[in-house]
């Protein structure tokens, strides 16, 4: 139950940001803002990409994994979805980690 509490804020404070984009540039633009749900079941985070284009990160602190969403006129587009608990395991980011494009099971199989 509880859990299907901050999903349910994260959810409403991303379709606030669709708003805030959709509305047009009377708005100010945010860099940069994040909001932990309760009791620490999950996390929202925006920014801005290179190019302007708004990004909604949401970690899901029970399970580790991460979400990316781009944010753009026609709607919310799920860019990823990466578990990351052996991701947050590495001490030092060596090659060939940083030499290639790396999977759940690549990064695991590196930090055992």
């Amino acid at each position: 139950m509880r859990h299907w509490i901050g999903a349910t804020i994260s959810l409403l404070l991303a379709a606030h940001l669709v708003v805030i984009v959709l509305s047009g540039p009377r708005v100010p633009a945010a860099f940069g803002q994040a909001v932990g749900g309760g009791e620490g079941e999950a996390i929202l985070a925006t920014v801005q990409g290179q190019g302007g284009e708004p990004f909604v990160f949401l970690y899901d602190v029970p399970t580790k994994h991460l979400a990316a969403y781009s944010i753009k006129s026609s709607g919310i587009d799920l860019r990823g979805v990466r578990d990351v608990k052996c991701d947050l395991q590495i001490q030092e980011l060596l090659a060939p980690l940083t030499t290639q494009r790396l999977t759940v099971k690549d990064v695991c199989a590196q930090v055992k």
